[in-house]
């Protein structure tokens, strides 16, 4: 019985470990997750001011060259943002 009660014991705390570990998985893939928004809006910020801009839509404009560094500078924090939002939904499926 005593044995018993101990095994019980164990798996409770082990149970409370796991119960934390996910409440601040949780938390810590939410903050993550708000980051990569946040720069994602920021990134189209970026992007639109290009838009209705004058003087940067003529710097992107002016040659091929530059409108090439627009589309890669554009591009490039997207796919950034892509990836991580993929990795933390697979995270996510392992820890929920």
């Amino acid at each position: 019985m005593e044995q018993a009660v101990e095994a019980l014991e164990g798996l409770h705390k082990r149970l409370a470990a796991r119960r934390d570990l996910r409440r601040r998985s949780k938390v810590a893939l939410a903050l993550t997750s708000g980051t990569a928004r946040f720069f994602q809006a920021a990134n189209a910020a970026a992007v639109l001011s290009v838009a209705f801009v004058p003087f940067i839509q003529r710097f992107y404009t002016q040659s091929a060259a530059r409108q090439l560094l627009f589309v890669i500078i554009a591009t490039w924090p997207l796919l950034g943002a892509l990836y991580m939002e993929s990795e933390m939904g697979r995270l996510k499926e392992q820890v929920v």
